[in-house]
């Protein structure tokens, strides 16, 4: 599967990075392991993910994790 950033980019917002502002960091997650993960970030209360480059398929996860989320997480990469 190849995704184009132009496909993963939503806004970053602001309110929601000032509710929690702190970030999650995801690296080297399965992709198996990733829905459970994503909606136990959402469940306790944090606003704010990265999934690192490195991880295998991250493009690919990042895209999963924005459907599984919506708009309840600013998601990112990182290195």
């Amino acid at each position: 599967m190849s995704i184009r950033l132009s496909e993963m980019s939503t806004p970053f917002s602001q309110e929601l990075f000032q509710q929690l502002p702190i970030v999650g960091i995801l690296r080297g997650l399965s992709a198996t392991r990733l829905r459970s993960v994503v909606e136990a970030v959402c469940d306790g209360g944090l606003t704010n993910l990265e999934i690192t480059m490195n991880t295998p398929g991250a493009a690919e996860q990042i895209q999963v994790a924005r459907e599984i989320a919506g708009s309840a997480l600013n998601l990112g990469a990182g290195r």
